[in-house]
């Protein structure tokens, strides 16, 4: 049987508080469900295993670029230095934040540059990237896991 969170070093309470779905009964049932109303017709093993060699894959990827700047260690501490080295952040100020947001445009307008190489059918609507208001700065989360706002010229995107 299928077990999501698989890993040497997760032990099976671990995995159950990770993953809450262990703990219900028929979650193998309801997973083979959900995956019916998709369109793929892969099975939850296979759809993991492709994931694994995914994960895999990605991180011979990243390997190679650890070693190709010389750095020193194992994969997770390369995470660890990418994770926390001060060089990789912007500063937490006026300028920073500006900073930010343009390469965050950047990036967006250099993604639509390639929408009808990539897509048949593409949103109506505009991606707006835009600073979250001062007001709302200090109350606001890292992250919005809602929909945008809609807008009159499309959505919004908080940064």
């Amino acid at each position: 049987m299928w077990i999501p969170l698989r890993a040497s070093n997760c032990s099976p309470a671990r995995r159950r508080r990770r993953c809450r779905c262990l703990e219900i009964s028929g979650w193998a049932e309801f997973y083979s469900s959900a995956l019916r109303r998709t369109t793929t017709n892969l099975s939850a093993g296979q759809i993991h295993k492709i994931g694994l060699k995914e994960v895999a894959r990605i991180h011979e990827e990243m390997t190679k670029i650890k070693d190709k700047i010389g750095f020193k260690g194992d994969l997770q501490a390369f995470f660890k230095f990418m994770r926390d080295d001060r060089q990789f952040y912007l500063p937490d100020t006026d300028e920073g934040r500006a900073k930010y947001l343009a390469q965050a445009v950047a990036i967006i307008d250099d993604m639509k540059k390639r929408l009808d190489e990539l897509f048949a059918t593409k949103p109506k609507a505009d991606i707006v990237v835009k600073a979250v208001e001062k007001f709302r700065e200090q109350s606001a989360g890292k992250a919005f896991y809602r929909s945008p706002l809609r807008m009159a010229h499309g959505r919004a995107c908080f940064t």
